[in-house]
């Protein structure tokens, strides 16, 4: 009798031990393509929702000034950005991958991942400096969750080898709204420009990191961005010529794939829909417009300064804007400016906008107006950027030439029709303008890393995306 007792007792024990049919666990999930990607989905929630108009402080103005601007800073308890939640979720789906037998679908889940936990520091970087790294699930009494920071340069290198093994595995055919191996180039041109030139204007850097100097991350950022301009089939958006197109491009209601790597979707039939109309169009959310400052940026439409224009300070609303380069009537009312979707001229409202620069870039019809109406898809990576970040790399490391700004810049500026930098022009006299906005550039290429900066403001304005 006891013999089968013992095996009842180990057959009943095997029963009550197997996993709940009704629910998911780590252990039995990741087994197949379906798996990696339906968690993996909820990464995209890590980009920006609208992004609209977010910068306050040189390019955008808004009612309230921020407490940074306002020597109102305060250390707060909980919160500010110092959250780790998507980072779990990323290194959760590393960690179970295993469970899928194909390595193809498996490296290329992983590489999902890692490109985002690179995203995810970048911006964790940019706001904290040093912060710790971790690449592994942490449970609630762990002790790494009260350990000390990792060094800037540990944390950068391992966003680099992230997104390194992600540019080798994402797919390489373009997708809108799936992260791709165009998409991760761009990403590696964006964060190592930001970190080259963080470390070249604060020389502090070079004695504290002198294996990985400035010049290393700015070399990485060109070659990413390179490889992308070379290889990648991505352009500069033109079709509609060069008073509408630039405009068109943000917004379109499909993102426009000739030239946006990465767009965020938006469907009105299936209810998911953004602000960028109501944002830019009632009185009581934020009330944004482009500041003085940006707007003297604009060059004439002759490639002239407007800044050289005698009494340029007290010109009228109608004198500034007149023959401008195209972009400024693209990103702001200026005089004659008609909606989409309207014949009606419309001036600057100060109802809506605190500085009068009243931005239309990512408004539509009016029959999308009111709380959350848009349905205009909205960039998150496009071609344009890249070009800039090449572009601004090199110059920085002193190896640009001209034929190096007539593959980038040229083409954002043959866009509106406006002419080229010409390298040896802007270096011969760099911009005093520009010169007082960005404090510590100096040497040969002071003057055409100026033009290039003038170009990437106005290009990539006012969206917390760009990199200044």
């Amino acid at each position: 009798m006891i013999a089968p007792l013992l095996l009842m007792m180990c057959s009943c024990e095997d029963w009550l031990t197997k996993e709940p049919l009704a629910q998911m666990a780590p252990e039995t999930f990741f087994s197949n393509e379906n798996e990696l990607q339906a968690f993996s989905n909820n990464f995209y929630s890590e980009f920006p929702g609208s992004g609209l108009y977010e910068d306050q402080y040189d390019l955008c103005l808004h009612m309230e000034c921020p407490a940074e601007m306002r020597n109102g800073r305060v250390i707060p308890a909980s919160g500010s950005g110092w959250t780790w939640t998507s980072l779990r979720n990323y290194n959760t789906l590393l960690e179970y991958s295993v469970n899928c037998e194909d390595e193809a679908v498996r490296n290329e889940y992983n590489a999902v991942a890692r490109f985002f936990r690179a995203y995810f520091y970048f911006e964790k970087v940019k706001r904290f400096g040093d912060v710790p790294w971790y690449d592994r699930q942490l449970g609630s009494s762990d002790p790494d969750l009260y350990k000390p920071r990792d060094s800037r340069e540990l944390v950068m290198q391992k966003m680099i080898e992230d997104i390194d093994f992600a540019i080798a595995n994402l797919p390489s055919e373009k997708s809108l709204y799936r992260v791709t191996k165009w998409t991760a180039l761009a990403l590696k041109s964006r964060f190592c420009l930001f970190e080259g030139t963080f470390r070249k204007y604060h020389s502090y850097q070079e004695t504290m990191y002198p294996e990985y100097d400035w010049r290393y991350y700015l070399e990485q950022s060109a070659s990413a961005a390179e490889e992308f301009m070379n290889t990648s089939g991505y352009g500069v958006y033109s079709a509609d010529g060069p008073d509408k197109s630039y405009l068109n491009l943000f917004a379109a209601e499909n993102a426009i794939g000739d030239e946006i790597i990465l767009a965020r979707d938006y469907n009105a039939a299936l209810g998911v829909i953004h602000d960028g109309n109501y944002y830019t169009l009632t009185q009581s959310y934020g009330r944004p417009g482009l500041s003085k400052k940006i707007v003297n940026t604009y060059l004439m439409k002759d490639g002239s300064r407007f800044t050289d224009k005698p009494g340029y300070e007290t010109m009228t609303f109608v004198e500034e804007c007149k023959d401008r380069d195209p972009r400024l009537a693209q990103s702001i009312r200026t005089p004659g400016y008609t909606r989409i979707g309207s014949v009606d001229p419309v001036a600057p409202d100060f109802t809506y906008t605190v500085t009068g620069y009243h931005p239309v870039k990512f408004v539509t019809e009016p029959e999308n107006d009111g709380y959350n109406k848009s349905y205009n898809d909205l960039p998150i990576f496009r071609s344009a950027e890249v070009y800039l970040n090449f572009a601004e790399a090199k110059a920085e490391l002193g190896t640009l030439t001209q034929g190096d700004l007539d593959n980038s810049v040229k083409k954002l500026r043959d866009r509106v029709g406006m002419p080229n930098i010409d390298m040896a022009a802007a270096n011969a006299e760099p911009d005093p303008y520009l010169m007082n906005m960005y404090k510590g550039v100096s040497g040969t290429n002071a003057g055409v890393i100026l033009e290039i900066r003038r170009e990437r403001g106005i290009e990539l304005s006012p969206r917390r995306l760009q990199v200044l």
